[in-house]
């Protein structure tokens, strides 16, 4: 599988037309108006956890959005509620990263010191 890190400008607009023009994250604002160089692609199984650039992995998010959900995902609570579990093949790019991922991102959610300071910093952000 290629290895790219970013989503191209024709697989964001793919994506935030298949979002009806609203980001995909809690805030539900409407993209219709903004350049796309202010919508996020956002990969719901993040590249550092070995998600692979592809469009079944993509959300489009507004920047808030973004930093809520990579904070959330550093113990593993993916994007829309998805479970690491759920993963499909074609989100993973490297499985063996994947699931060195996967038990890291377990003991993160087992601490409460990185809990503490990912809720603080969300709540400080976008106030969640």
């Amino acid at each position: 599988m290629e290895n790219k890190r970013f989503f191209t400008p024709d697989e964001k607009e793919f994506a935030l037309a298949r979002q009806e023009f609203v980001c995909g994250g809690e805030c539900g604002d409407d993209l219709w108006q903004e350049p796309l160089g202010y919508c996020q692609g956002h990969h719901i199984l993040p590249f550092a956890m070995s998600g692979a650039t592809v469009i079944e992995n993509l959300v489009i998010l507004c920047p808030n959005c973004h930093i809520v959900h990579d904070n959330m995902a550093v113990c593993g609570q993916m994007y829309g509620g998805y479970d690491i579990k759920d993963m499909q093949p074609e989100q993973i790019r490297d499985q063996e990263l994947f699931e060195r991922s996967v038990l890291k991102a377990r003991e993160n959610a087992k601490n409460p010191k990185i809990q503490k300071t990912i809720f603080k910093y969300n709540k400080k952000v976008y106030g969640r």
